[in-house]
């Protein structure tokens, strides 16, 4: 028998709360900034995929005014995050 594949302590293996997908998240944010260093602006959180179906004018989607908020919360009022402000931005939308 075959031991089970361990689940990651924030969430199931592929959520939104799976260390690999909030690393791969960042990496892809990354890419799209402008920002130097390695940092993630607002413009390149709001162009990932999953942020991108989230949002909308739609009575249940992410507005922008509550992505902007999430921003605002998870950044500390920064205009460009690293790893761990990305992270903080990421959970504001998770919840």
């Amino acid at each position: 028998v075959e031991p089970a594949a361990p689940t990651p302590k924030n969430g199931p293996l592929g959520s939104s709360q799976d260390p690999a997908v909030v690393e791969t998240m960042f990496a892809t944010a990354q890419y799209l900034s402008t920002a130097p260093a390695g940092g993630i602006t607002l413009a390149a959180f709001r162009s990932l995929p999953p942020i991108a179906v989230l949002s909308g004018e739609r009575e249940f989607d992410l507005s922008k005014r509550e992505l902007e908020e999430c921003w605002e919360y998870g950044s500390n009022g920064a205009s460009i995050v690293d790893r761990a402000g990305f992270e903080r931005v990421w959970d504001e939308v998770c919840e």
